[in-house]
């Protein structure tokens, strides 16, 4: 609760100094919903969530990694409140956005195209996850080695995949 308390003084003093209508106020307003997430108020950093693109959109467009970002973490939101579809297209975009600004082989969009990759799983539509996984892999693989949590946890997520599909040996 510190961290959020932190943020939401933080918040009004770039208000205060900057305006509502500023880069740095949607970013603090993004920090202030990503705690709330981590509480697991989804409502309250969804309300957050939405608000940040509407005042990135003007400041930096909807083409930055800012604006993407925060559609990312809307849809871990989504996907954490079983709204599967919405969280897919909102992950979608963000990959979409993040591509466009810096490229399909970066940690970004491996991390997003992991993150679709789980809510197939969830829905289980396994060949897909594992679709997506793979790509992810090799984009992590490229990006921060085999040696690395982010590519141990994507190995993992498939193994989980081919354990459902009584895939054992591969």
């Amino acid at each position: 609760e510190k961290a959020a308390t932190l943020y939401t003084q933080s918040l009004h003093l770039v208000e205060a100094y900057v305006g509502r209508e500023s880069e740095d106020y949607a970013t603090t307003l993004h920090n202030v919903a990503f705690v709330r997430e981590a509480q697991q108020r989804y409502e309250e950093a969804l309300a957050l969530y939405e608000e940040a693109p509407e005042i990135y959109e003007p400041c930096v467009g909807r083409q930055s990694v800012s604006y993407a970002y925060t559609l990312h973490n809307m849809a871990y939101v989504r996907e954490a409140q079983q709204r599967y579809e919405e969280a897919l297209a909102l992950y979608e975009e963000a990959l979409e956005i993040t591509e466009a600004c810096v490229g399909r082989q970066s940690v970004s969009c491996a991390a997003t195209l992991h993150n679709m990759a789980g809510v197939r799983r969830e829905q289980q539509r396994y060949e897909e996850a594992l679709e997506l996984y793979e790509e992810a892999l090799k984009i992590k693989e490229a990006c921060v080695g085999r040696q690395s949590v982010d590519y141990a946890d994507t190995l993992h997520n498939m193994a989980y995949v081919r354990d459902k599909q009584q895939r054992y040996e591969e």
